[in-house]
């Protein structure tokens, strides 16, 4: 080439839908573990104050039979109360899974809604178990520990827009919001440690089933810190992170 002849710079094409979904992907998945998990673990404080409540009554039977009939009817009552949850600070982002919105301002830029799923298993709650009986104007009671392991999954969303660098052929996305939902929670290994003593008519099965019913109460419990960390702290986190996504 002779000298000073003007070198043609090169046009490259806009990158094609499925091609920004397959980066995106690809950069928010090798993000999970770098960027994204430790700045939840970070940003969710452990152990949690919580105040969950339930409470149940039964029938305790005849506490005095007779040839007549019963002289003294018992009834029973049960309360668990769980006042904190240990471990939520090890949920983790498990997938990014595709877009659900890619909507195209331009042939550069889009406006995007990707869609992931989280994880968290063998949190701890622990609390109290009170139970008493109400008998004949006598109402003994009794109290102890109880503490279960609860498992819960979700979904997560990224809002953003999808900008082609043209020069630096890439892509850079800015995240304006982060959203998540819990689907699906169950508590496991239950235990409720109480020494009944003499009282007669308790059943510890009851208590156990009151835990059982704390499943919603535990969920919402879990909304507030988790949302705190993935809606406050990652969006700032992931538009340094996505600066500069290589096609």
């Amino acid at each position: 080439m002779r000298e000073g002849a003007v070198h043609d710079a090169v046009v490259r094409a806009p990158p094609t839908p499925q091609q920004v979904e397959a980066v995106l992907l690809k950069a928010l998945n090798a993000a999970r573990d770098v960027v994204i998990n430790p700045e939840i673990h970070k940003e969710i404080p452990d152990p949690i104050k919580v105040d969950i409540d339930q409470k149940g009554s039964a029938s305790a039977g005849c506490i005095i039979p007779s040839p007549f009939g019963c002289i003294c009817h018992a009834s029973a009552s049960y309360d668990v109360h769980l006042d904190t949850l240990h471990g939520v600070n090890t949920l983790n982002v498990t997938n990014f899974t595709g877009l659900s919105g890619l909507v195209p301002n331009n042939v550069t830029s889009w406006n995007v809604t990707v869609d992931g799923t989280m994880l968290v298993n063998n949190m701890g709650a622990t609390g109290g178990a009170h139970a008493g009986v109400d008998a004949c104007h006598i109402s003994p009671s009794v109290s102890g520990s109880a503490s279960t392991e609860v498992d819960a999954s979700g979904s997560v969303a990224i809002t953003g827009m999808v900008t082609f660098d043209v020069a630096k052929n890439c892509l850079t996305m800015h995240v304006d919001k982060m959203s998540d939902s819990i689907s699906h929670a169950n508590v496991h290994d239950t235990h409720v440690k109480i020494d009944l003593g003499p009282i007669p008519g308790i059943d510890v099965g009851s208590l156990v089933d009151l835990v059982l019913k704390m499943v919603p109460q535990i969920t919402e419990a879990l909304e507030g810190p988790i949302s705190g960390a993935i809606a406050g702290a990652l969006p700032s986190v992931l538009n340094e992170a996505l600066a500069c996504i290589p096609l």
